[in-house]
């Protein structure tokens, strides 16, 4: 699938990765929702427990730069052909390149590629650029709920897209 420009992703996690895509994570919720500690804790265990997976209709996307992370996603299976993407964040010194983009883009043509009828995925109301990728791509949102979450009041939206 071609995005104008090429980047390299690798979808396997290597030893250290996990640590790095959490502390990268953190940096990227803390800057754009001032996020406390406890969101680095939901990201290890959920990360943890994809990482024990040996799921192939499970995926991750990795790009670095310099040995520094600067962009992930992932396809989890929900079951019932149904996917969830994930701990999709681009670095904000690599804003505006197109790598958020091109991740989303593999991501999807991945759940198409695994027959997945379904893919949501959960963001944070007041995330625009990530908005209005979600929303360019089709995605729809189908729930929101206004909590508590990671240290401050957040309207979580669940968003839906259809893929047959």
């Amino acid at each position: 699938m071609s995005h104008g420009k090429v980047f390299q992703f690798r979808n396997e996690l290597r030893a250290g990765d996990i640590v790095r895509i959490i502390s990268f994570h953190t940096t990227v919720a803390h800057k754009e929702l001032e996020s406390d500690c406890s969101f680095e804790a939901y990201i290890a265990e959920n990360l943890g427990r994809f990482a024990r997976e040996d799921n192939p209709r499970s995926r991750i996307w990795i790009t670095d730069d310099d040995q520094e992370i600067i962009g992930t996603i992932a396809v989890v299976d929900a079951g019932d052909a149904v996917a969830q993407l994930r701990w999709f964040a681009v670095h904000p010194r690599a804003a505006g390149k197109g790598i958020g983009k091109a991740l989303l883009a593999e991501a999807l043509e991945f759940c198409r590629q695994q027959r997945y009828r379904e893919v949501f995925l959960w963001t944070v109301k007041g995330l625009e650029i990530a908005r209005a990728m979600y929303d360019k791509s089709g995605f729809r949102v189908v729930e929101e709920n206004t909590h508590k979450a990671w240290g401050k009041i957040l309207t979580e939206q669940k968003m839906t897209l259809h893929l047959v």
